[in-house]
């Protein structure tokens, strides 16, 4: 073969980048999407994990923002808006942007036989902006009367917490979120009357959102302030 019939060689490797969770061998850490933004960035959609705080660790959604050099920019982990029992909290399978700046997401969350849709969407920074979710697959739906609201106070707050859940509202939980939309914290309620302490190691003075969702999917935000 004469050097005019060499192929040519591959095309270089421009950079190369580890985005994530560093997770075990088979472990689903991966984008399921990635769009080009009007910014000139790019966003990918996928799942990735959250480390507990017990050395478990649970399957969220990923959407993760980074440049066309490959320089990461910001990331947001967020839970899928269901009261599940396991660990695989969903999985973000589709991105795009609105005309807005605003990216939307969409994913599924699965346990059992149950598949419940959900869509998430976030400021052009990754700030959470909305978060709702649609009734599973597997179920019929129904027109349901809205329960009485639930109560959270005092507020402002010195980080221990009383939740009042209105008869009929059902088990519940309840999860609290800083201003840059992750999650810090997230807690099952059940009765009429739950307390909460906040760990001070995750919660200094400042402004948080708090999210009660009911398993029958009704769901409350609240502005709560802490103080010294």
């Amino acid at each position: 073969m004469s050097a005019d019939e060499c192929p040519p060689s591959p095309t270089p490797i421009e950079w190369l980048r580890h985005f994530g969770f560093v997770a075990r061998l088979g472990a689903d850490v991966i984008f399921w999407d990635i769009e080009l933004l009007s910014d000139g960035h790019y966003i990918g959609a996928g799942e990735s994990f959250v480390q507990e705080s017990n050395s478990s660790a649970r399957r969220v959604g990923w959407l993760h923002k980074f440049s066309p050099q490959g320089d990461s920019l910001w990331e947001n982990l967020i839970d899928a808006p269901f009261p599940l029992s396991d660990i695989n909290r969903g999985t973000l399978a589709g991105v795009g942007e609105l005309s807005s700046g605003s990216i939307v997401a969409a994913g599924e969350a699965i346990e059992g036989n149950q598949r419940y849709i959900w869509l998430v969407k976030v400021t052009p920074d990754g700030c959470l902006d909305t978060l709702c979710s649609v009734v599973s697959a597997a179920e019929e739906v129904v027109a349901v009367e809205k329960a009485a609201p639930a109560k959270l106070y005092p507020n402002p707050s010195r980080g221990s917490l009383t939740v009042d859940l209105p008869g009929g509202y059902g088990a519940a939980t309840i999860a609290f979120y800083n201003l840059q939309g992750k999650m810090l914290l997230r807690q099952n309620l059940s009765g009429e009357r739950n307390v909460i302490n906040l760990p001070k190691g995750l919660f200094k003075p400042g402004v948080y959102i708090a999210e009660i969702i009911s398993v029958s999917g009704q769901r409350e935000r609240f502005k709560l302030i802490l103080t010294q």
